[in-house]
């Protein structure tokens, strides 16, 4: 039971003292990356596609079945949505 009790004494006093160094290193870590991201330039990028109409697929079975919409009208519908 006393070595069990020696060996997390020993343990404790070994995380105190290399406790400063990692403190130190966790700092230089931080300082460095702060100033990495300061430099970064503010760049920001999106890209946005749309497709318009609806496949051949989906409209050859149903033509002649359903009243077609003017594709003015759809662009229009789906702005409006967007906005």
């Amino acid at each position: 039971m006393n070595d069990i009790v020696e060996l997390v004494l020993g343990y404790l006093r070994g995380s105190g003292v290399n406790r400063w160094y990692a403190m130190v290193c966790a700092w230089l870590i931080c300082v460095l990356g702060w100033t990495v991201v300061c430099i970064l330039p503010d760049q920001y990028e999106s890209i946005g596609t749309g497709h318009r109409g609806i496949p051949n697929h989906i409209t050859a079975p149903a033509y002649g079945l359903t009243v077609g919409i003017d594709p003015d009208t759809q662009v229009a519908l789906v702005t409006k949505n967007l906005a």
